[in-house]
């Protein structure tokens, strides 16, 4: 179904990947992901509930108002 070979599957079970930090950096720290996430709950508890392409658009200004490069 995802056209995986099975010796990457048995190298990931058997944890031989233990590299963390693989791929590209992340825009946001954990902390500032975990903020992020409890304002969007929150706003859609208040009833302010975001398309995916919103939530994208406000991920990408809160990013930037970090000063950071959005990759959004």
């Amino acid at each position: 179904m995802f056209n995986l070979k099975w010796e990457t599957v048995r190298d990931h079970v058997k944890s031989r990947y233990k590299r963390l930090g693989a791929g590209r950096p992340t825009a946001l720290t954990e902390a500032d992901e975990t903020e992020l996430v409890e304002c969007l709950k929150l706003l859609a508890e208040w009833g302010f509930d975001m398309t995916r392409q919103e939530t994208k658009e406000v991920v990408g200004e809160y990013i930037s108002s970090l000063g950071r490069k959005s990759p959004l």
